[in-house]
């Protein structure tokens, strides 16, 4: 309900997927790793306002991949990321336009 407070009294356990295909969707998971391994790639989406995710993905320079129309949050303005080998992303929707952040490599 609008304006009620929610308290959490333990921890939140969030759902990884490993996403097979190629469409981002919160049904599957929070969070989502997908593991390039062929090119090229093109990454949809299935995102509703109010939802998020996760994504990390592996082997960005050696696969190259195509984003879905992401408005890019950055402190050089909506500009998309370079890949580096291993990848973390957090992606959300507000009415119509997907949002995405980048959160930096792992190893």
């Amino acid at each position: 309900l609008a304006g009620d407070a929610v308290t959490f009294q333990k921890s939140v356990v969030e759902t990884v997927y490993t996403l097979t295909g190629t469409d981002i969707d919160p049904a599957n998971g929070t969070i989502q790793v997908k593991v390039l391994s062929s090119t090229p790639l093109t990454l949809t989406e299935s995102i509703s306002s109010g939802e998020s995710v996760v994504l990390m993905v592996e082997n960005g320079t050696t696969y190259p991949y195509i984003w879905p129309t992401v408005t890019w949050v950055t402190g050089s303005g909506n500009t998309a990321p370079t890949p580096t080998n291993k990848d973390t992303f957090v992606f959300w929707k507000i009415s119509t336009t997907l949002y995405g952040a980048y959160v930096g490599s792992y190893t």
